[in-house]
């Protein structure tokens, strides 16, 4: 199995993703967009940025809306543990908006709908 692919999405990409997003999905909105330009963001830029207490909420509440485009919001451990202020190694993450992979039987379920 191949891993998940990080994109960084154009402006417009960004503001359909948005749009998609409910009118009371305000942390979502602005966790997508935050993530949407800057892939890989440590736990702590996004919390900070977004104003989000639990990011991981947030990625499993806008991740239906995301999964009808393709994509969805995630993180991934970083090879290199970020060091806190303390000198100390921190359990921050890394977000990004991911590309889904085809499903393996896709081309399958295709063929039977048209046929």
């Amino acid at each position: 199995m191949s891993a998940l692919k990080t994109v960084q999405l154009q402006d417009h990409k960004t503001l359909e993703l948005i749009g998609s997003l409910p009118d009371h999905m305000l942390q979502g909105r602005r966790m997508v967009e935050y993530v949407a330009q800057k892939p890989k963001a440590p736990t702590g830029h996004v919390a900070q940025h977004c104003a989000i207490g639990n990011l991981s909420d947030v990625a499993r509440n806008v991740n239906p809306y995301l999964f009808k485009h393709g994509l969805m919001v995630g993180c991934e451990k970083p090879l290199m543990p970020i060091i806190n202020k303390f000198s100390e190694q921190s359990n921050q993450f890394l977000w990004s908006v991911y590309e889904l992979p085809e499903a393996a039987n896709d081309s399958i379920y295709s063929q039977e709908v048209e046929g």
